[in-house]
């Protein structure tokens, strides 16, 4: 292990710092490994208190952090998920600078720790997801952190649809974020549009109905009309 990748785990992995602190090897050189050994433990828990408390509370992108971006999926955390977190492979794949390489951004890294533990109500965890990250993409069009399967391209902008509950919209496009439910049929449209006519027949939706449900969605995406929140 490099020396660099040591000091991240020792400051974002409780478990590693632990043992850090109770004198393991840690699969480092020696020459290394008398390096760490030169900072003081009291400062190193001072600055993994601090890496805890930033992730979570920290504004980034005009947003209030993980606390207000996901306020009742966090709301059902222990104090040791936070530790959980830092430690997890979900947010050892974050990347959100460019030089860091590829990767996902922090809400992600947030939404796939908490899937994975179950934490929190799936429906409500997907709707605070994909809102946290709309809302992500409205500030930063042109993000370096990679997008997320559940996040799809349009003109002008990003799309969504939640798949648990009734269907949910969220559109990031030109400057704005607009939400809202949808019916089943406008949300497989929106999702699959090349699809349009085999959709309409299995909804039973005619034919002029689908053109000015097209014409409206098309609207959407380019000119961002509707209720923006």
């Amino acid at each position: 292990m490099t020396l660099d990748h040591a000091l991240d785990r020792l400051l974002h992995d409780a478990a590693y710092r632990a043992a850090f602190f109770a004198g393991a090897e840690l699969d480092l050189a020696p020459e290394d490994l008398d390096a760490l050994r030169c900072i003081d433990p009291g400062e190193l828990e001072s600055a993994a208190d601090a890496v805890r408390r930033d992730v979570m509370t920290r504004g980034y992108r005009g947003s209030g952090g993980l606390a207000a971006a996901f306020p009742r999926t966090l709301a059902a955390w222990q104090p040791q998920d936070v530790d959980h977190f830092l430690a997890s492979p979900a947010y050892a794949a974050y990347r959100e600078v460019p030089y860091a390489g590829d990767g996902g951004c922090l809400e992600e890294a947030c939404y796939r720790f908490c899937e994975a533990a179950n934490l929190g109500d799936a429906v409500t965890r997907e709707h605070e997801f994909l809102g946290a990250l709309l809302r992500a993409l409205v500030v930063s069009p042109d993000p370096a952190f990679a997008l997320p399967a559940e996040v799809r391209r349009v003109p002008g902008g990003f799309v969504s649809i939640t798949t648990r509950g009734e269907p949910t919209l969220f559109l990031a496009v030109h400057g704005r974020l607009i939400t809202g439910e949808l019916t089943p049929f406008l949300a497989e449209l929106l999702l699959s549009p090349d699809r349009a006519d085999d959709i309409a027949a299995r909804h039973g939706v005619a034919a002029d109905v689908l053109h000015e449900a097209q014409r409206q969605l098309a609207e959407l995406t380019t000119v961002a009309s509707g209720t923006g929140s």
